[in-house]
This record gives structure tokens, C-alpha cells and sequence, in this order.
């Protein structure tokens, strides 16, 4: 583990300019703690004033940051919304490395929650389920402006819980989801449906195992893994599914909240074609 000493310094330096409500001190402060020390760990948990747990620098402020009033969550925006907008709208829709920096530097931004959603699929289109799983219970648990994204994430989360083998917890997040948003529509492999009702028919499909897989080989986009089943309608099947998140696989499902009265939609990106 390597030396946090200077990364407890600026973080005890930030903790206390967020005390004095210095929101804007306290921003720069903890930027630079991500920037500067993204490797380095603080203590998470004491026992009778001896550390005895560790978490990482980006983990702790993301949690710290998340927590913040609304009055210093817009100072912070304020301040980084544009760069990380910035930096989102650099990154190719397939460039994973570059979409897990905005969402590690920049994750209270709306820009930081959508590079956490395409990541989501990105991962759920690999097959890396526990990543996409782990992201979605992330940004379910902390992000202070998902609002309007809630049920969608809800609806990713359980499917990549599913089929990364986890049922019970699948089952979990559906149970959420019918309880908090029982009548929230979504466009699902290009129907609009029910959220509820669609995951509930997903979650009844046995989870592929990773076994049935070629070392050589991974899941299309309606496809199956000799890459020999192709969508219906060619190239022009291939087009609509990144225009209008139409995927006929629940496992790769991209779900876009429909619009309503009081719920704005989701601008998360279709999943990425392969040939």
C-alpha cells in the first residue's frame, strides 16, 4: 500500500474547507486529491481510534461529494459540468478507459452518470456482467441527480445481477423497481412497455452461462456465438439499433425512460454493433 500521506493532507484540508461551507476551497481541493492521488487510500473505518479499514481515494470522494448540500453540489457543477462534458463527448462510444475517467473524476456531474450508464452497457455487452451489476448499484446508491434515470438503471442493474448468475439479487432490484416506479414506461428492443412488467418477463429467462462460450468468440447483438445469426433487416436493423436503443437481446437491453409529464428521457447510447 503505498504512502497516503500526502493524499490524507488534502483530504483533511478539504473535509475542512466543506465544514466552513468553503463549497468552492473544498471542490478544487477534493479535484485535486482525484487528479493527484487516484492511487493512493484513506482510512474508511476506525475501531477504538485504530484504522481498520482502507477504501481509495476515488471511492471516498465520490461518496463525500455525493452526500454534499444541493448548494455546494452547483458550486461543484459550476465548476467541472463543462470539462466533463467535455471530456464525454471526446470519448468513442466503445472507448471504456476514457468513459471510466469521467465517471472516476467527474461522477457527481450529469455528464459523470451518463459515462456510468454507457459504461453499464459497454460491460453488459462484454458479457462483464459484475462490472455493469457493480456501476449500476453505484450510481443507484450515491448519485445525487439520477432522478429521472432511476428505473432505467434499475432495469440494467437486474439484468446484469441476472445474468452474471445472481438471482436473488436480480430479483431484488425488481422488486424495487415495481414498488417505486410501477408505472414507468421505457422503450425496450424498440417497444415502448412497461419497465416493471418487461424485466419481470427478461428475469424468466435462464442466464447463459459463460461456459457455453468459445474462448474465440462473444455475444452479438442478436446473434449467437458462431456469429452466424444476423438481426432482421440487414444493415438497416444494425442502424435503427443504435438510433433508437432497439436491441433483441435482454441481455445487451439498452432502456430509454419514455417521456411523461414529470420524467425526462434518457440520452444513454444504444449498444455498440460488431460484425
Amino acid at each position: 500500500m503505498r504512502d497516503p500521506a500526502g493524499a490524507i493532507d488534502k483530504w483533511a484540508l478539504a473535509k475542512r474547507m466543506e465544514g466552513l461551507k468553503e463549497w468552492n476551497k473544498s471542490a478544487d481541493l477534493f479535484q485535486e486529491v482525484l487528479t493527484k492521488y487516484a492511487d493512493r487510500v484513506v482510512p474508511s473505518r476506525l475501531d477504538h481510534d485504530r484504522i481498520c479499514q482502507y477504501t481509495t481515494i476515488t471511492t471516498a470522494v465520490q461518496e463525500r461529494l455525493a452526500h454534499w448540500p444541493p448548494e455546494g453540489l452547483d458550486v461543484y457543477r459550476a465548476r467541472y459540468e463543462i470539462p466533463a462534458t467535455n471530456l464525454l463527448n471526446q470519448a468513442r462510444p466503445d472507448d471504456s478507459s476514457a468513459l471510466n475517467q469521467v465517471y472516476s473524476l467527474y461522477f457527481v456531474t450529469d455528464a459523470g452518470k451518463q459515462a456510468g450508464i454507457r459504461l453499464m452497457d459497454l460491460y453488459t455487452e462484454a458479457g462483464e456482467f459484475p462490472a455493469a451489476a457493480w456501476i449500476g448499484d453505484h450510481l443507484l446508491a450515491l448519485h445525487p441527480n439520477l432522478s429521472a434515470e432511476r428505473s432505467a438503471v434499475l432495469y440494467r442493474t437486474a439484468l446484469a445481477f441476472h445474468f452474471g448468475g445472481n438471482r436473488v439479487t436480480a430479483a431484488e432490484r425488481l422488486a424495487t423497481l415495481r414498488q417505486k416506479f410501477p408505472t414507468d414506461h421505457g422503450i425496450v428492443r424498440g417497444k415502448d412497455v412497461v419497465l416493471g412488467e418487461s424485466l419481470a418477463q427478461d428475469l424468466a429467462i435462464p442466464p447463459t452461462s459463460a461456459n457455453t462460450f468459445a474462448s474465440d468468440s462473444w455475444p452479438m447483438v442478436g446473434g449467437d456465438v458462431s456469429r452466424g445469426k444476423n438481426l432482421p433487416g440487414g444493415g438497416k436493423a444494425r442502424r435503427t439499433l443504435v438510433r433508437h436503443f432497439d436491441v433483441p437481446d435482454p441481455r445487451l437491453a439498452a432502456i430509454q425512460p419514455a417521456s411523461s409529464a414529470n420524467r425526462s428521457s434518457n440520452p444513454t447510447r444504444g449498444a455498440k454493433n460488431r460484425d
